[in-house]
Protein backbone atom coordinates (compact mmCIF):
# COMPACT_ATOMS: atom_id res chain seq x y z
CA UNK A 1 0.00 0.00 0.00
CA UNK A 2 1.78 3.24 -0.93
CA UNK A 3 1.82 6.69 1.13
CA UNK A 4 -0.82 8.34 -1.43
CA UNK A 5 -3.40 5.29 -0.91
CA UNK A 6 -3.39 5.91 3.26
CA UNK A 7 -3.00 9.38 2.62
CA UNK A 8 -6.37 9.39 0.69
CA UNK A 9 -8.00 6.98 2.89
CA UNK A 10 -7.29 8.99 6.36
CA UNK A 11 -8.74 11.73 4.47
CA UNK A 12 -11.76 10.15 3.47
CA UNK A 13 -12.17 9.07 7.10
CA UNK A 14 -11.83 12.28 8.61
CA UNK A 15 -14.22 13.50 6.21
CA UNK A 16 -17.08 10.92 7.46
CA UNK A 17 -16.62 11.66 10.76
CA UNK A 18 -16.27 15.42 10.16
CA UNK A 19 -19.74 14.55 8.27
CA UNK A 20 -21.51 12.72 11.04
CA UNK A 21 -20.22 15.32 13.71
CA UNK A 22 -21.84 18.06 11.38
CA UNK A 23 -25.02 15.68 11.39
CA UNK A 24 -25.03 14.87 15.20
CA UNK A 25 -24.94 18.16 16.03
CA UNK A 26 -28.02 19.11 13.32
CA UNK A 27 -29.40 16.47 14.87
CA UNK A 28 -29.42 17.35 18.70
CA UNK A 29 -32.69 18.15 19.91
CA UNK A 30 -32.78 20.23 23.14
CA UNK A 31 -35.95 19.60 25.83
CA UNK A 32 -38.69 21.57 23.37
CA UNK A 33 -37.68 19.13 20.17
CA UNK A 34 -37.73 16.02 22.78
CA UNK A 35 -40.89 16.90 24.25
CA UNK A 36 -42.44 17.71 20.65
CA UNK A 37 -41.25 14.38 19.47
CA UNK A 38 -42.65 12.36 22.29
CA UNK A 39 -46.19 14.63 21.98
CA UNK A 40 -46.29 13.61 18.56
CA UNK A 41 -45.98 9.92 19.24
CA UNK A 42 -48.18 10.23 22.05
CA UNK A 43 -51.03 12.54 19.86
CA UNK A 44 -51.25 9.59 17.14
CA UNK A 45 -51.40 6.96 19.47
CA UNK A 46 -54.54 8.83 21.13
CA UNK A 47 -55.93 9.08 17.46
CA UNK A 48 -54.90 5.46 16.49
CA UNK A 49 -53.39 6.03 13.38
CA UNK A 50 -49.72 4.24 12.69
CA UNK A 51 -47.22 5.91 11.23
CA UNK A 52 -48.90 5.23 7.61
CA UNK A 53 -52.69 6.72 8.34
CA UNK A 54 -51.00 9.74 9.77
CA UNK A 55 -48.82 10.87 6.67
CA UNK A 56 -51.77 9.49 4.42
CA UNK A 57 -53.65 12.64 6.46
CA UNK A 58 -50.80 14.61 6.21
CA UNK A 59 -50.73 14.35 2.43
CA UNK A 60 -54.44 14.98 2.50
CA UNK A 61 -53.96 18.22 4.51
CA UNK A 62 -51.46 19.62 1.40
CA UNK A 63 -48.13 18.38 3.65
CA UNK A 64 -45.91 16.02 2.93
CA UNK A 65 -44.69 13.83 5.40
CA UNK A 66 -43.78 10.38 4.98
CA UNK A 67 -43.53 7.50 7.10
CA UNK A 68 -39.70 7.36 7.63
CA UNK A 69 -40.02 11.24 7.94
CA UNK A 70 -42.76 10.67 10.79
CA UNK A 71 -40.51 7.53 12.46
CA UNK A 72 -37.55 10.02 12.87
CA UNK A 73 -38.92 12.71 14.16
CA UNK A 74 -40.78 10.48 16.73
CA UNK A 75 -37.52 9.15 17.87
CA UNK A 76 -35.56 12.20 17.74
CA UNK A 77 -33.74 11.71 14.42
CA UNK A 78 -35.30 14.61 12.87
CA UNK A 79 -36.33 18.04 14.05
CA UNK A 80 -40.47 19.34 13.44
CA UNK A 81 -40.24 22.70 11.86
CA UNK A 82 -42.83 25.06 11.99
CA UNK A 83 -45.21 23.85 8.73
CA UNK A 84 -44.51 20.20 10.19
CA UNK A 85 -45.64 21.90 13.69
CA UNK A 86 -49.00 23.16 12.29
CA UNK A 87 -49.96 20.43 9.91
CA UNK A 88 -49.45 17.51 12.81
CA UNK A 89 -51.40 19.39 15.30
CA UNK A 90 -54.20 19.53 12.42
CA UNK A 91 -54.41 16.18 11.86
CA UNK A 92 -54.20 15.28 15.56
CA UNK A 93 -56.37 17.05 16.90
CA UNK A 94 -54.34 19.33 18.88
CA UNK A 95 -52.47 22.70 19.33
CA UNK A 96 -49.65 23.36 17.82
CA UNK A 97 -49.21 24.67 21.97
CA UNK A 98 -50.15 21.27 23.12
CA UNK A 99 -47.36 19.52 20.99
CA UNK A 100 -44.89 21.81 22.27
CA UNK A 101 -45.63 21.38 26.09
CA UNK A 102 -47.82 18.43 26.26
CA UNK A 103 -50.23 17.17 29.56
CA UNK A 104 -48.06 19.29 31.85
CA UNK A 105 -49.99 21.78 34.49
CA UNK A 106 -50.28 23.77 37.52
CA UNK A 107 -46.83 23.96 39.08
CA UNK A 108 -45.06 21.24 36.96
CA UNK A 109 -41.59 22.07 35.80
CA UNK A 110 -41.12 22.74 32.37
CA UNK A 111 -37.79 23.26 30.42
CA UNK A 112 -37.83 25.58 27.67
CA UNK A 113 -34.64 25.60 26.41
CA UNK A 114 -30.98 24.25 28.29
CA UNK A 115 -31.21 26.73 30.67
CA UNK A 116 -34.75 27.82 31.22
CA UNK A 117 -36.97 26.13 33.14
CA UNK A 118 -40.78 27.36 34.87
CA UNK A 119 -44.05 26.28 35.62
CA UNK A 120 -46.42 24.62 33.21
CA UNK A 121 -48.99 27.45 34.12
CA UNK A 122 -46.42 30.20 33.28
CA UNK A 123 -45.62 28.57 29.99
CA UNK A 124 -49.26 28.11 29.06
CA UNK A 125 -50.14 32.04 29.82
CA UNK A 126 -47.12 32.90 27.79
CA UNK A 127 -48.39 30.68 24.93
CA UNK A 128 -51.75 31.67 24.91
CA UNK A 129 -50.89 35.58 25.25
CA UNK A 130 -52.39 36.25 28.68
CA UNK A 131 -48.71 36.80 30.21
CA UNK A 132 -44.98 37.30 29.33
CA UNK A 133 -42.32 35.10 30.90
CA UNK A 134 -40.26 37.92 31.72
CA UNK A 135 -41.62 39.53 34.66
CA UNK A 136 -40.00 42.69 33.69
CA UNK A 137 -42.30 43.51 30.93
CA UNK A 138 -45.37 45.42 30.96
CA UNK A 139 -48.10 42.98 30.48
CA UNK A 140 -50.74 45.71 28.98
CA UNK A 141 -48.24 46.53 25.91
CA UNK A 142 -46.68 43.29 25.36
CA UNK A 143 -50.87 41.43 25.35
CA UNK A 144 -51.03 44.13 22.58
CA UNK A 145 -48.31 43.22 21.15
CA UNK A 146 -48.68 39.27 20.68
CA UNK A 147 -52.44 39.20 20.83
CA UNK A 148 -53.35 42.20 18.23
CA UNK A 149 -56.93 40.86 18.43
CA UNK A 150 -57.21 41.00 21.77
CA UNK A 151 -54.98 44.55 22.83
CA UNK A 152 -57.09 44.64 26.17
CA UNK A 153 -58.13 42.36 28.32
CA UNK A 154 -59.73 39.50 26.46
CA UNK A 155 -63.96 39.66 26.04
CA UNK A 156 -64.08 42.80 28.82
CA UNK A 157 -65.81 45.65 27.77
CA UNK A 158 -66.02 48.09 30.81
CA UNK A 159 -68.42 51.03 30.50
CA UNK A 160 -66.72 54.69 29.73
CA UNK A 161 -68.68 55.58 33.36
CA UNK A 162 -67.26 52.68 35.41
CA UNK A 163 -65.92 54.31 38.80
CA UNK A 164 -62.73 54.67 38.80
CA UNK A 165 -61.82 53.81 42.33
CA UNK A 166 -63.78 50.30 42.29
CA UNK A 167 -61.43 49.70 39.22
CA UNK A 168 -59.24 50.54 40.94
CA UNK A 169 -59.81 48.37 43.95
CA UNK A 170 -60.96 45.18 41.49
CA UNK A 171 -57.69 45.48 39.59
CA UNK A 172 -55.52 45.47 42.78
CA UNK A 173 -57.51 42.44 44.22
CA UNK A 174 -56.43 40.86 40.86
CA UNK A 175 -52.90 41.75 41.22
CA UNK A 176 -52.86 40.00 44.88
CA UNK A 177 -54.35 36.78 43.53
CA UNK A 178 -52.23 36.84 40.79
CA UNK A 179 -49.52 37.15 42.80
CA UNK A 180 -50.63 34.26 45.34
CA UNK A 181 -50.81 32.32 41.85
CA UNK A 182 -53.92 31.82 41.39
CA UNK A 183 -55.37 31.27 37.70
CA UNK A 184 -57.23 34.36 37.00
CA UNK A 185 -59.22 32.66 34.56
CA UNK A 186 -60.04 29.97 36.77
CA UNK A 187 -61.41 32.31 39.22
CA UNK A 188 -63.63 34.17 36.57
CA UNK A 189 -64.73 30.83 35.44
CA UNK A 190 -65.92 30.05 39.53
CA UNK A 191 -67.29 33.35 39.69
CA UNK A 192 -69.45 33.11 36.87
CA UNK A 193 -70.49 29.61 37.96
CA UNK A 194 -71.49 30.16 41.03
CA UNK A 195 -73.17 33.58 40.29
CA UNK A 196 -76.58 32.01 38.88
CA UNK A 197 -76.34 29.41 42.45
CA UNK A 198 -76.65 32.59 44.42
CA UNK A 199 -79.64 33.97 42.68
CA UNK A 200 -81.50 31.20 42.41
Amino acid sequence: MSLVTVDHDVSALSNTLLELLIMEKLMKQGPTGNRVASNVKEARRRCGFDLKELSARLERMGHQLNFNGLSKIENGLRRVDTDDLVALALVLDVTPDWLLVGDVTDDQPVRLTGKFETTARRVWRWLVGDAPLKRDLAKAKWRATVRPDSPGLPGIHLPTDAPKALLKEAFALFERAEAEGIDLNGLVTLYEWQKPLEES
